[in-house]
C-alpha cells in the first residue's frame, strides 16, 4: 500500500484552490498527482458542452478518468447544431468499450 503525502514535490508549487498536488509513493515509485477537491462527479461532465474542451488538460484528464470509472458508458444529449439533434450518444471512453463497438457495428 502506498503512502500519500499532502505536500508538493521539491520545486513544485501548488495552489490553495480546488486543486492540490500530492506526491504518491507506491512500491518505491514516486509520482506527482494533481487532485481535484471536491472530486469531480460524472454529472458535472458534459462532453457535448464546448466549454468542456476549453478546460485545462489536467481537468479534462481527471474528467475522463471519472468517466472510465463508471460501470457503463455515459449517455449525452446531442449538442445543438444547425441540424435537428438526434437521440444522443454514449461516450465510449474505455478501450474495451471501443473495441467492443468496433467488433459489433450493427449494435452500435
Amino acid at each position: 500500500m502506498g503512502v500519500v503525502h499532502d505536500f508538493p514535490a521539491h520545486g513544485q508549487q501548488c495552489d490553495d484552490g480546488p486543486k492540490a498536488c500530492i506526491t504518491k509513493v507506491t512500491s518505491g515509485r514516486v509520482s506527482r498527482v494533481t487532485a481535484q477537491y471536491p472530486a469531480l462527479s460524472a454529472e458535472h461532465i458534459d462532453l457535448s458542452d464546448i466549454e468542456f474542451w476549453g478546460w485545462p488538460l489536467a481537468d479534462r484528464q481527471a474528467a475522463f478518468a471519472t468517466l472510465r470509472a463508471l460501470d457503463h458508458p455515459p449517455f449525452y444529449a446531442e449538442p445543438e447544431f444547425i441540424f435537428d439533434p438526434g437521440p444522443g450518444y454514449y461516450a465510449l471512453v474505455r478501450h474495451a468499450d471501443v473495441v467492443e463497438a468496433s467488433r459489433n457495428p450493427e449494435v452500435f
